[in-house]
């Protein structure tokens, strides 16, 4: 287990989806979730392979 990292993405939930971009120099696989600080609320883990 790693540690989460916070940055700056905003993005609007329509119909239980949301989409987004971010834009990174790392490249292998990480897991990506966004949170609600409203709520506390999280999405579901996703993994991305970047490169």
């Amino acid at each position: 287990g790693g540690v989460w990292t916070d940055f700056p993405v905003t993005t609007t939930v329509t119909g239980g989806t949301f989409e987004t971009y971010i834009v990174t120099s790392q490249t292998g696989t990480a897991q990506l979730r966004m949170i609600d600080k409203a709520t506390g609320r999280t999405s579901n883990l996703v993994t991305v392979t970047v490169g």
